[in-house]
Order: C-alpha cells, then structure tokens, then sequence
C-alpha cells in the first residue's frame, strides 16, 4: 500500500488562492468504481462473465452475450433493434436518462459497460447509413438504398461520424460522473520481422480508434483463457514421468504487463502483480483487491 500523503512531497503547501482554482499535491488515487477501462481479449474467452460480476455496472450488451451468463451481479440491456426504434435511438435514450438521474443527484449506476465496442461501433455505422440514405443519397439516387459504409462514396466522413459518437458518448458519461469500462475482440495477426514471421495480437477496431481509446483509460487490461489439461505422474523402469490425464480446466488471467503476443497494456498506477490469475467466476474482485493494495 502506498503511504503517500497531501502532505509528503516536500516543498511549500499549496496556497488557497490555487486551491480555488483546484490546484493540488500528492497521490490521491481514485477508487475503483471511479477507474476507466479497456478491457481486450479474444471471443469467448470471458469478457462478458468479468463485466456481469462488476457491482453497481450498467452493461450495454450489444454482443447480446451477457443472457447465458450465471452468477450475475451487473444490471444488462440488450442492445437490439425495437419495434419502430433501431438500437440507435434507444441508445441515446439510455444515455440521456443516465444524465438526467446523475443531475438529479441520484445515479443508480457508478459504471457504464460496453460490450464490446465493435458492435456499438457498428451500430453507429448503421446510423450514418440510414441518414445518408434518408439524406443526401435520397436525393441524389432516388430509390436506391445502401446497406453498408462500404463502397459509399462518402464512406470516410460517415465512418468518422461513426467513430466520433462512440468518443462523444464515453465524454458525456465522463462529465456526468461515470466511470466506464470498454471491451474489445482481438484477433491474431502475422507479420514478418528480420525475415522471421511473428504472430501477435490485435484489435479487431481499427488501431486508431482503439488506440485513442486506450489514451482515455486508465487501466488497458488484456483478459486471457488458457485450457489446462490435468497432469499425472508415473514411475517407468525407475524413471518418474509425466502424462496428462482425462480432462481439463481453464484458468482465466488479466494481464497488466506486455508480452511479445499481446496488444498494449495501461496503468496508471503500477500493481504489484503483473498477472491476475483467477477462477472463471470474480475476476473483478481478483483486480480490484490487487488495485487496493497498490494504493
């Protein structure tokens, strides 16, 4: 634990006219349920079960995978279409009343998870085409309908639009007191390096925008899932040797430190452990006892 107080760096105290302006000193680290996070990991290696376990978690389900999930503890809304009302729309309903209740001074929720922010992404791709089409190509090509950003020749702008709604939403969350927490797939990718092939791992995002979304964070996790088969020992002419046994386990990991396969990680303050290992189920509490104790 960090014993720093307002207190120890040396030097004068901070006047009270800066305090006015909010200048401060020393290690004030926020609580958890204050921390931005990006959490990456490969399909189905548990994104969604670590989100459902987060107390006090508003979860945005647009992979709609948080329903087969046991051992809830997170509130979830399914991100799909409604009748009359596309997901769009019912987005920005959600976040709006999130605002509303945080101006009133009462927030149900502390955090606000989006799983994951290919889906929410594509869903703001969806927008831009069916307004481009109710605008612009309307007038343009009268009965023809685009069904994709691909292949509109306005497709650069309507992508940014796209990208730029999910970064204004995560600043109106922000502003209104919420903490968030972001998922992201990655996907193996292969590039050559002094004529030797590397395989490493990516977001499935376009690196940009992930990238900005990690500047954002304050902690990039990577979540890993590793099958482990159970090992048995036995003594053959003398000799102790090793087989594996019928069946197998997995053991679910954070990782807090890069590796030569993983995307970047992020963190704001330093943990002691560089690797989280934990059972399927309370991998957030795993984390967050790690973060108290770092603080």
């Amino acid at each position: 634990m960090n014993t720093e107080t307002l207190s120890t760096p040396q030097g004068a105290p901070v006047s009270a006219d800066w305090q006015r302006l909010g200048a401060t000193r020393g290690f004030q680290p926020p609580d958890i349920s204050e921390l931005r996070v990006a959490l990456f990991g490969r399909p189905g290696c548990g994104k969604t079960e670590l989100l459902m376990q987060i107390p006090d978690a508003l979860v945005l389900d647009y992979d709609i995978a948080a329903r087969s999930i046991t051992r809830q503890v997170a509130t979830r809304i399914p991100m799909v279409d409604r009748p009359n009302q596309p997901v769009w729309d019912y987005h920005e309903a959600i976040i709006k009343k999130l605002e509303d209740d945080a101006s009133a001074g009462h927030r149900r929720f502390s955090r606000v998870c989006f799983d994951t922010v290919d889906r929410w992404f594509d869903a703001n791709g969806r927008k831009a085409v069916a307004t481009w089409n109710a605008g612009e190509n309307r007038q343009k090509n009268p009965g023809s309908k685009a069904t994709s950003l691909l292949g509109i020749k306005d497709e650069g702008s309507l992508w940014a639009q796209a990208r730029d709604a999910v970064f204004r939403d995560l600043a109106r969350l922000t502003q209104a007191g919420y903490s968030w927490l972001v998922t992201g797939h990655v996907q193996r990718e292969r590039s050559k390096a002094a004529g030797e092939a590397v395989d490493y791992w990516m977001p499935t995002l376009n690196y940009k925008m992930a990238a900005h979304i990690c500047s954002l964070s304050e902690y990039v996790v990577n979540l890993n899932r590793t099958v482990v088969k159970a090992k048995g020992t036995k003594v053959v002419n003398g000799k102790t040797i090793t087989f594996d046994m019928p069946g197998q386990t997995c053991e679910y990991s954070l990782l807090l430190a890069p590796t030569d396969d993983q995307v970047d990680v992020k963190m704001r303050i330093a943990l002691a452990q560089q690797r989280i290992v934990f059972p399927q189920f309370g991998g957030w509490g795993f984390f967050a006892k790690a973060y108290a104790e770092a603080c």
